[in-house]
């Protein structure tokens, strides 16, 4: 979630599989689990007010699939009551968490002169950590998130990297523990290549000269964003020899859409066709009755393409033969 006007720290996320969802935060000198029975409905109101000062601020792409009504194009601002969260959701609360955890906003001057967006934002995140138990001095390095989805069920476990504002020697310990590197690009960033992902790369490729385990797959993000690049297997080509021309050739290079995401979001009940910015791009929400009639329609295309030509469901299958072969 990088801005301009705010300094942003990204923790190290791990998702791992448990029956309750929890998030587990790891200081530098403590480790801390935040109590989802002793949160106070304030503290949601909060969480839900930091949310949509964010989504003004930094422009969370996200936070339409939680909208009561499809967000136009061009909206700024939103309001916490034009959100369909539910307190007694635990994945909502969650999602609002890791919101917060994700921009750790720290002021680049004297608070005085900063803007009154950013002003409100400072004072939530301190209300907010204050509630879970945590201080503004209180560092975290690692966000452990514990969910119930099923491919996770059978022993995957997934290390979340940013290569944005998070600590190297994190970064590096991470990926030295790992079994696979899934490495995941956008179409634009395949030829100039990432910062943090060169030295990630290579700490993998010394764990794999000694333990001859060493797996990368690589995935193209964003493959409906084809055009900033070449065709789609023009992509996939330019990705298999990003990683051939540093030795360590992908076992597996899949593509994958947003719409497939926005597709599997439908299917597991996180939002509806109408939120999606594939039905929101091709709609004209003016004539509400008119863009109704075509939701259905819509939906179809998402399945057809989701089930015809997705990468998620293959992704799926590689990760799960994976842990089944360790």
């Amino acid at each position: 979630m990088p801005v301009t006007a705010l300094a942003t720290l990204h923790p190290l996320f791990k998702v791992k599989y448990a029956e309750m969802i929890q998030i587990e935060l790891c200081l530098y000198n403590k480790t801390k689990m935040i109590p989802y029975d002793e949160l106070s409905s304030d503290l949601f109101e909060d969480l839900l007010s930091f949310y949509c000062i964010c989504f003004t601020v930094i422009g969370l792409e996200n936070i339409r699939y939680f909208m009561n009504k499809p967000l136009k194009s061009g909206t700024k601002t939103i309001s916490p009551d034009e959100l369909k969260m539910n307190p007694n959701d635990p994945r909502h609360t969650a999602t609002l968490l890791l919101a917060v955890l994700s921009a750790d906003v720290e002021q680049n001057e004297n608070e005085k002169n900063l803007e009154a967006d950013i002003k409100e934002l400072l004072r939530l995140r301190r209300k907010i950590f204050h509630s879970i138990g945590l201080s503004e001095e209180d560092k975290v390095s690692t966000v452990t998130v514990y969910w119930n989805a099923p491919f996770l069920k059978n022993g995957l476990s997934i290390v979340d990297i940013s290569e944005i504002g998070i600590d190297e020697i994190v970064v590096l310990e991470a990926v030295a523990g790992v079994q696979a590197l899934m490495c995941v690009l956008e179409p634009i960033r395949i030829h100039i290549g990432s910062g943090m992902l060169e030295p990630m790369m290579n700490i993998f490729a010394q764990k794999s000269a000694y333990m001859d385990d060493g797996i990368i797959i690589g995935v193209v993000n964003k493959m409906d964003q084809i055009a900033l690049g070449g065709s789609g297997d023009e992509i996939l080509l330019e990705t298999e020899k990003f990683f051939n021309e540093r030795g360590m050739p992908a076992k597996k290079i899949l593509g994958l859409r947003a719409r497939d995401g926005e597709y599997s979001y439908i299917e597991n009940g996180v939002t509806s066709i109408e939120n999606t910015a594939f039905a929101c791009n091709r709609l004209d929400y003016n004539d509400k009755e008119e863009g109704q009639n075509e939701l259905p329609r819509y939906q179809a295309i998402l399945k057809r393409c989701y089930e015809n030509k997705s990468g998620i469901p293959e992704l799926h299958k590689l990760l799960s033969d994976l842990v089944n072969t360790r």
